[in-house]
């Protein structure tokens, strides 16, 4: 998405310096350059229906708030409500439920890899969270996910 945001603007900033330059009051036209028949990505057909991790975001996002316990998050229920909905097991990670002192966690992250991209949510402490980000160069969603 970063890119794409890069590429774009250096094709405005070429543009605005083509149109620019001509301006330079000898009468001659600006050279103009051709429009882009695709649509910008911000402009994208609202038709069309998301895929990749999108597509399953409304999903994860029902199931983490059917399963949020507030101030107690309970990692096997919610990977065992993501496996029963439909997820891939071995693509589910979970943050520790219960910390160094044995103690319940307020907030506990848990993500899905999809298509190269993560969904990302954190249960606990108030409405659950929920967005898209890239997988991270190890591979995985979390930095430092469950290992049971």
């Amino acid at each position: 998405m970063r890119r794409q945001a890069a590429l774009l603007a250096a094709g405005i900033v070429a543009t605005l310096t083509l149109t620019l330059a001509g301006c330079s009051g000898d009468g001659a036209p600006a050279p103009s350059t051709p429009a882009s028949t695709a649509p910008a990505p911000s402009e994208a057909d609202p038709s069309t229906p998301p895929t990749g991790a999108a597509a399953l975001e409304q999903q994860f996002a029902d199931v983490l708030a059917a399963n949020d316990v507030a101030g107690q998050p309970d990692g096997e229920a919610v990977v065992g409500a993501l496996e029963a909905a439909g997820f891939d097991p071995a693509a589910i990670e979970r943050g520790e439920d219960v910390d160094v002192q044995g103690q319940p966690v307020f907030l506990m992250a848990v993500a899905v890899r999809v298509d190269g991209e993560c969904l990302l949510g954190q249960v606990g402490q108030g409405s659950p969270t929920v967005t898209i980000v890239p997988v991270l160069g190890t591979g995985t969603c979390l930095v430092a996910p469950y290992r049971a």
